[in-house]
C-alpha cells in the first residue's frame, strides 16, 4: 500500500512539473502603430504594463 501511495505521488509530482515547464515569463509582441488615418506612426514607442506580477 505504501509502495503504491509513493509511486502515485512521485508520478503526480513528474506531472505536475511537465505542465508547469509549460509557462513562460518572457515573451514578444509584433506590431505597426497606426493612427486613426491608418497611416504608420513612425518611432512610435509602446509601453505595456503587466498588472499579474
Amino acid at each position: 500500500m505504501k509502495r503504491c501511495l509513493l509511486i502515485g505521488a512521485i508520478v503526480l509530482g513528474w506531472l505536475a512539473n511537465r505542465l508547469a515547464g509549460a509557462q513562460v515569463l518572457y515573451g514578444s509582441i509584433v506590431g505597426t502603430v497606426v493612427d486613426q488615418s491608418e497611416a504608420v506612426v513612425p518611432n512610435a514607442t509602446v509601453t505595456i504594463v503587466s498588472r499579474e506580477m
